[in-house]
């Protein structure tokens, strides 16, 4: 009988210091703990809503994406004052690699003179959006090699790692409402 209220204590105390390793885990990443690595308790304590919107950028419209980067920022804004969670992410594809491109001297867009004129404007809020508001920008692999765009002059923020497909379909798996900027 002894040796079963020992044996009964030991489990008591393995699972209970392991469910405080959880906890604490949970703790550390911010509630991105996995649901294996992550107790009930800890998954409800989660359960707060991030709102999460995944760009599909393919104009090449230098006036149309200034207006929608200012909707972004509308977008980002309207979250922030609600004191709620938010995700913006933007996959580039299309005629839109061209606003991308941080130096355009090695770019086949070199010559491109409506594109130099809109750059000092375009510029400043995509770097505001990617350093404020922490506004995720990736960019079709496929599509950057197609063009012969040289990653490395790229804005730094900007991931190429991926088909724009594959962002696309990752992000929307992961609960990302989709909205067309074309």
């Amino acid at each position: 009988m002894k040796k079963l209220i020992t044996i009964a204590l030991y489990v008591s105390v393995v699972f209970a210091a392991d469910s405080s390793q959880m906890s604490t885990k949970h703790m550390k990443n911010n509630g991105n703990c996995t649901p294996s690595e992550c107790p009930d308790r800890c998954k409800a304590e989660s359960s707060k809503t991030v709102n999460k919107v995944v760009y599909d950028l393919r104009t090449g419209d230098g006036k149309l994406l200034y207006a929608k980067l200012q909707s972004l920022k509308a977008v980002a804004n309207h979250y922030i004052e609600k004191k709620s969670d938010y995700k913006i992410a933007v996959v580039i594809g299309g005629d839109a690699y061209k606003f991308f491109v941080d130096d355009l001297q090695f770019s086949p867009y070199d010559k491109d003179a409506e594109l130099k004129t809109l750059k000092p404007k375009i510029e400043p809020k995509i770097k505001e959006l990617a350093e404020v508001y922490d506004v995720n920008f990736t960019m079709c692999d496929v599509g950057i090699e197609y063009r012969a765009i040289p990653e490395d002059s790229l804005y730094e923020f900007v991931e190429a790692k991926e088909t724009r497909n594959i962002y696309l379909i990752e992000f929307q798996n992961d609960g990302y409402a989709y909205i067309p900027i074309h």
